[in-house]
């Protein structure tokens, strides 16, 4: 939460259309941001690289160690 100043975090198990499963983790401030009909169908790289670097830096301050 702290890396997207939301809300809340949701977490939504995923993948009819593919022969495996995502964990799709949205920072989320209502309802509205969970429904796929609202969602980026095309995000860039850089900009999912940098979400990924904010919650690292997150979870390393709640010192979460590993391979991250």
């Amino acid at each position: 939460m702290r890396a997207f100043s939301c809300e809340r975090i949701a977490l939504v198990v995923a993948g009819y259309e593919i022969p495996h499963c995502h964990l799709h983790v949205i920072p989320s401030n209502s309802m509205a941001d969970l429904e796929f009909a609202n969602a980026s169908t095309n995000v860039d790289r850089k900009e999912l690289e940098q979400s990924a670097a904010r919650i690292i830096v997150e979870l390393k301050r709640d010192g979460v160690n590993g391979d991250l």
